[in-house]
């Protein structure tokens, strides 16, 4: 069953299916002879894409909000993976690392806010606690932050606390045994946590013959 976050529009698979021509006109103005159509013309390059009148209506109104609720994303795509998947996706990452011929040393970085939200009623939420316990047990028991599922994600951290799984991605390359060589975290004027975190992973100790 479906479970509502107050002040917030989950962007799940209905929405992602209700937003698709919103989006994928959204896309096109990567062109800057698309954007130059859409001004000489906004209605008829509306029709083009097939745009309903709910999100037609935010576009004129230019009420971004209204644009989320109608199905509007640009920053994330359908299905996101779940922590988990990450994890596993940095772990294969790290296994082919350790298959390369020299011997080097690799920075593996995982980059994004921790708990932020930026639009609809949570805009500015911060949360200080799960932000620390994920800088926490993302050092040495990284397994105990998969327990939390892609809408858990979204109500302790915010719509944009997603990023954390690119973390979780980095974690699972640190295929040895890690320790922590730095960390701050910081909440500074904005609507975004932000920490830095530096892990070192050192060679598991070669295991003695029987």
């Amino acid at each position: 069953m479906k479970q509502d976050i107050a002040g917030t529009t989950m962007f799940d698979g209905d929405q992602a299916q209700k937003g698709f021509a919103l989006n994928r006109m959204c896309f096109s103005f990567n062109s800057a002879a698309n954007r130059a159509a859409f001004l000489k013309d906004e209605d008829g390059y509306c029709r083009k894409y097939g745009l309903n009148e709910q999100q037609r209506a935010a576009i004129e109104a230019r009420n971004v909000l209204k644009l989320i609720e109608a199905g509007g994303n640009v920053s994330v795509q359908h299905p996101l993976p779940s922590m988990a998947r990450c994890l596993k996706l940095g772990r294969s990452v790290g296994r082919a690392i350790k298959t390369y011929p020299q011997d080097l040393r690799v920075v593996v970085v995982g980059t994004g806010g921790l708990s932020h939200q930026l639009d609809g009623a949570r805009a500015g939420f911060i949360n200080k606690e799960f932000d620390q316990l994920c800088l926490d047990k993302i050092v040495n028991e990284p397994d105990t932050l998969t327990r939390y599922s892609i809408h858990d994600l979204v109500a302790l951290s915010g719509v944009q606390g997603v990023e954390f799984l690119n973390w979780m991605a980095m974690r699972g390359a640190l295929t040895g045994q890690v320790t922590q060589a730095h960390r701050n975290y910081h909440v500074p004027i904005s609507n975004t946590a932000a920490a830095t975190i530096v892990l070192d992973n050192h060679a598991q100790p070669a295991r003695k013959a029987a």
